[in-house]
């Protein structure tokens, strides 16, 4: 993938094309923990698709798609130490109704993990994400779960999960249509408990 190359350093810049290619019939590739993965390196299961605005290259289910249950993208992570890990994506949406994603995480036997509001996926949505996301522009937030049709209100800031080690699936589908996905990243789960803006 070449985005913007810089020659000499104090030269031009030269756009690049976003290109991923996959073997026929190969697996996704399996990526570690900590590393930045483009969205468009997963599986998509139409119709989720890889689109491009400017240097960015997202996946998606664009507004107007008539069917889209089928729609997903899987990523897979190798987890090397027993810990709680938390999920960061880069992502973009323009207002309410478009702003939110399924989240879920399967073990390495395909069973989904339990995240403290049973093994169902994690109805990620942007609006109560932390750090707090700014509309119509592409930004880092972690996976959340907010789920306000239960009584009481199911609703975690992260989702923190307990890992051990492994090969993970992550899976990330619509819920409203038009959130765009463009980068995933599992990371430890690193709290700042005194709240002094270090971990």
């Amino acid at each position: 993938e070449i985005k913007t190359t810089y020659v000499p350093q104090t030269g031009g810049s030269f756009s690049g094309i976003n290109s991923v290619n996959h073997l026929s019939g190969a697996e996704v590739p399996t990526f570690g923990v900590g590393v930045d993965v483009e969205a468009e390196a997963g599986r998509n299961v139409i119709p989720m698709r890889a689109d491009s605005v400017g240097l960015d290259t997202f996946v998606h289910v664009p507004k107007g798609t008539p069917i889209f249950n089928p729609a997903a993208v899987d990523f897979k992570f190798n987890v090397t130490s027993a810990s709680d890990y938390v999920l960061w994506t880069r992502v973009e949406a323009f207002d309410s109704t478009d702003d939110s994603f399924l989240v879920t995480v399967y073990d390495p036997t395909g069973t989904p993990v339990v995240f403290g509001y049973g093994a169902t996926a994690a109805h990620f949505r942007l609006e109560t994400a932390s750090p707090a996301y700014p509309y119509a522009t592409f930004s880092w937030t972690q996976v959340n779960h907010w789920n306000p049709y239960n009584t009481p209100s199911e609703y975690l800031n992260p989702v923190v999960y307990h890992l051990v080690p492994g090969v993970y699936q992550v899976q990330v589908r619509p819920r409203e249509l038009g959130t765009r996905l463009d980068k995933i990243r599992l990371s430890y789960y690193c709290p700042d408990l005194d709240q002094d803006g270090y971990t």
